[in-house]
């Protein structure tokens, strides 16, 4: 594959061209790993729909847990047009 419409020359990659493919089977997709803000930045170009990985939060116990998701800010949510699920 060395092209997809529409996108960065970087899909060649397979980074947009995995995205694109599960959001055209209605699937959420979601990137494991993301460590740097570069890789960030790259999977919001893509439209990625959920990060996870140490850049956003390392391990922690369930209650420190409960306290910092209520202090992360939305705006840096992926899809901030979608509203965060109620509690």
């Amino acid at each position: 594959m060395t092209d997809c419409p529409g996108r960065l020359p970087i899909c060649s990659h397979g980074t947009g061209c995995i995205i694109d493919l599960g959001h055209s089977l209605g699937l959420t997709v979601l990137a494991e790993g993301v460590e740097t803000a570069e890789t960030l930045t790259h999977l919001r170009t893509f439209d990625c729909d959920v990060v996870q990985e140490y850049f956003i939060c390392c391990p922690m116990p369930a209650a420190t847990f409960d306290a910092w998701r209520a202090s992360y800010p939305t705006s840096t949510m992926l899809r901030p047009e979608e509203p965060a699920p109620a509690e």
